[in-house]
């Protein structure tokens, strides 16, 4: 095994080996004792955000001042290029030392890169942020875009995480220091959107469940937290809200069975289209899904709309979505999606707009899209 004494000095040495073997020093909670402001042979190894030790980095793992004098300054004989080169050997080193960690302690291993793609989400999250205050909400997904190779929408999303993560310091300190994954983080963030959310109830419970239960987890919190109202097109209690739902649906049964089938059919694509936009990801519609094959979705039902905001806005011919079914079946490819049953994630499907009857005036959020698109992409082995 690669000695970890190349990669720390000093006290920190020791902290890095001793993580390396899936242990920590000291405290016994779990977490590497740090040494902050230990003179080593490579500079200082100070302590980051998190609690780890990285040799010749100031100790704020936000800031990320590269420092070889020992004072936390940045030296003013350093070129840029020379910071860069440094930051980059510092991360071949990490790189290596990861790779030897082989044998019995490849599932610690695992658990270190997971730990590292979370910590390294922070300093994008940072970066993305700092950016913004720069340059501008544009210019940085442009930045994003651009240095990151990411599509438009991912690129807005970064920026937006970025921002919703500087008004969650509890999220942004649990992924700075690999507590939480970027997903559990975006969760967190895309939840605090819609209601006053307990920051940390929801942290306590990331760092033990996967993101799908997370997921349900994240949604029953903002559920609870709702006051009970009834969500419709506006907020109801709860009795209120069954009853105008209950006669909203009667209603629209009515009108469906009073029209003759074949004009229905014939009604005008062009009206069809019309009627659908502007839509949103995440939009409740009802679908003609027709006479459907075995195990396929049929006949007219309640979908939710999961095409990109990116790709709706240029008015697609076609859209994906995920048909609602009230058959509950007990699955893991099905999220709850209030008054419309369940959405069955394992049964994405492409449909012409030409299909969309209505649009039920309701969105599931961020929260329930977002489990119903992770699902999707464990079924595609994305």
């Amino acid at each position: 095994m690669t000695d970890p004494t190349l990669f720390f000095s000093g006290t920190a040495a020791a902290a890095g080996a001793e993580t390396a073997r899936g242990g920590a020093v000291g405290n016994g909670a779990g977490r590497p004792v740090t040494a902050e402001g230990e003179q080593g042979t490579g500079g200082v190894a100070c302590r980051c955000r998190g609690g780890d030790t990285v040799p010749g980095v100031s100790a704020d793992s936000r800031v990320g001042t590269v420092n070889g004098a020992g004072n936390g300054a940045q030296p003013a004989a350093e070129s840029s290029g020379a910071a860069l080169a440094r930051a980059g050997a510092l991360l071949d080193a990490l790189v290596v030392a990861l790779r030897s960690l082989g044998g019995e302690l490849l599932e610690e291993r695992l658990e270190l890169v997971g730990r590292c793609e979370a910590r390294l989400a922070s300093v994008r999250s940072d970066t993305v942020a700092e950016l913004t205050r720069r340059d501008g909400e544009a210019r940085a997904a442009d930045a994003v875009r651009t240095r990151l190779r990411k599509s438009r929408g991912a690129a807005k999303g970064d920026v937006k995480l970025a921002g919703q993560l500087a008004d969650l310091p509890g999220t942004a300190d649990a992924l700075a220091g690999g507590a939480i994954t970027p997903q559990h983080a975006r969760i967190i963030a895309e939840a605090s959107e819609h209601t006053d959310i307990d920051e940390t109830e929801l942290l306590d419970a990331a760092e033990s469940e996967p993101t799908d239960t997370f997921g349900r987890t994240v949604r029953d919190h903002v559920n609870e937290r709702s006051d009970g109202m009834y969500k419709l097109f506006g907020l109801f209690d709860p009795v209120a809200g069954a009853l105008v739902e209950t006669a909203l649906a009667a209603e629209a049964r009515k009108l469906r069975r009073s029209e003759d089938p074949q004009n229905r059919a014939r009604r005008p694509y062009w009206m069809r289209r019309q009627a659908t936009w502007p839509m949103r990801a995440g939009d409740v519609v009802r679908c003609d899904f027709g006479t459907p094959a075995r195990g396929e979705p049929g006949f007219v039902r309640p979908a939710i709309v999961v095409t990109s905001d990116d790709v709706l806005e240029f008015r697609q011919h076609a859209i994906l979505v995920v048909p609602c079914t009230t058959t509950r079946r007990g699955w893991l490819s099905e999220v709850d999606v209030g008054g419309f049953g369940a959405a069955a994630a394992h049964l994405p499907t492409t449909i012409s707009v030409g299909r969309i009857v209505e649009t039920a005036g309701v969105n599931v959020g961020p929260v329930a899209l977002g489990q119903i698109r992770e699902l999707i992409a464990d079924l595609l082995g994305l």
